[in-house]
């Protein structure tokens, strides 16, 4: 997932897992893969894989990088053992969701890069979930985050959120999906930018041709690697075993708040793995409205069971204690070639003059690695009125479209979604902007 602070997310597996191919993430609390005890035996419906390969529809080139992606994999076979092992669990409801959408199925295989199909992860650098959305994008798209509630974690709201932001760069991208999957990773700016470089210089601008940073130069061809070798496993001789096509996990409401741990001590169930199937309650407690748990199917009965005796939860006595644990910590941004104050400053929502202060500038001159303080943040704590959608609005506005600007840039910078933009300004999904065209910025909700 896009941010430019994420340079060493692509290197935590490395450091786990000693495969210096893969992009994805570790997850930082902990625990792995499921057990077939908490999931259940479960059989029926077919292949799932054969499901996925059924709906690939992108061209892939069998050139030196998609080869050489191919030989990685095939090096070690313990990564596509674990992928599938992890895909039992999240796969179906993906696929699911991209056939919905009518989109191509290769962007299943997104998640198995960014995370090994583990929505609990976090990367060092705070990109969370099966899509490894960061923060701003995932506001951007309408996934909540607090010091109790993690939307980035909850797999099928990261799904409808990582799909909305592949189909806006797709739309960007003039239905290049090359393009978009690149832009997934490394930012449409990114691509934008080594696009225009490739054709002032009369070169191609297609993905294949341009001049990117590695991690995302490998990031197309290790998902068209993968799509390959689901494709036809003898061929490139690796193992691929069959997933039932159906669905293992089920949601079940609730109408009050929950201690998760609690209840699957009396249900029976493993508790770290039923914490961790549902890491989007951060701390474990559900919200007092309603809301829904994640369970496996065959848990389901036991777990409905226990639900009357349990003790409800104070949330607000949760929500005070999170914000009274709360503290304003000091962000942090290293520099990068290209980077200026200006630049900064917008992404951040800061002042140049306060940057300056901050960091005790005498001048505007960055140095590239420098790593500057831009501001103090404080994790927002959900209540029980922000967990819905409150009608808490800030003031509203008009911007002027710059240079080099995206829809997706401007929403976040405003602390909107995509979709909103577009829609106050009734714009198509389709609608491109133009330098010095004026926006009207939406009141964005406020937690």
């Amino acid at each position: 997932m896009y941010n430019k602070l994420l340079t060493s997310r692509f290197y935590i597996l490395v450091l786990a897992l000693s495969l210096p191919f893969l992009s994805g993430c570790v997850g930082l609390g902990g625990g792995g893969s499921y057990n077939d005890h908490f999931l259940g035996s479960v059989s029926g419906g077919g292949n799932l894989w054969t499901r996925v390969e059924h709906g690939m529809k992108i061209n892939k080139p069998m050139n030196a990088r998609v080869k050489g992606q191919i030989a990685h994999f095939q090096a070690n076979p313990r990564t596509l053992k674990k992928i599938q092992d992890n895909a039992r669990v999240h796969l179906f409801d993906i696929v699911e969701e991209i056939e919905r959408r009518n989109l191509p199925m290769e962007l299943a295989l997104v998640p198995a890069i960014e995370s090994l199909y583990q929505a609990h992860v976090y990367s060092r650098s705070g990109a969370a979930g099966l899509w490894q959305f960061v923060r701003g994008t995932g506001r951007a798209y309408g996934l909540s985050q607090s010091e109790l509630i993690d939307y980035r974690r909850d797999p099928d709201k990261s799904t409808g959120a990582a799909l909305d932001y592949l189909e806006y760069l797709h739309r960007y991208f003039d239905g290049d999906w090359n393009l978009a999957i690149a832009a997934y990773n490394g930012g449409e700016g990114t691509i934008r930018r080594a696009m225009k470089k490739n054709a002032k210089q009369g070169k191609p601008t297609d993905f294949w041709s341009l001049k990117i940073r590695k991690e995302t130069m490998d990031y197309v061809p290790r998902i068209y690697a993968l799509a390959l070798m689901i494709k036809n496993p003898e061929r490139y001789n690796v193992s691929i075993e069959p997933i039932p096509n159906r669905r293992v996990i089920e949601r079940i409401a609730l109408n009050k708040s929950i201690d998760i741990k609690q209840a699957a001590h009396k249900a029976e169930i493993d508790s770290g793995s039923l914490t961790r199937l549902n890491s989007h309650f951060v701390k474990g407690i559900t919200p007092s409205h309603s809301s829904t748990v994640l369970v496996p199917e065959h848990h389901v009965a036991s777990f409905k069971s226990v639900l009357p005796d349990l003790e409800e939860k104070d949330w607000n006595k949760v929500v005070a204690e999170a914000k009274a644990k709360a503290r304003p910590r000091i962000r942090y941004y290293k520099v990068r070639k290209g980077d200026s104050l200006y630049k900064i400053s917008r992404k951040f929502g800061v002042s140049i003059a306060s940057l300056k202060k901050q960091n005790r500038l005498r001048s505007n001159h960055l140095s590239i690695g420098k790593r500057l303080k831009v501001g103090k943040t404080t994790r927002r704590v959900a209540s029980k009125s922000s967990s819905r959608k409150s009608t808490k609005r800030s003031s509203s506005g008009s911007y002027k479209v710059r240079k080099g600007d995206t829809l997706y840039g401007i929403a976040r910078s405003h602390g909107i979604s995509v979709k909103a933009l577009q829609k106050h300004n009734g714009m198509g999904k389709s609608t491109k902007i133009k330098p010095g065209q004026r926006l009207k910025i939406p009141k964005s909700r406020k937690a």
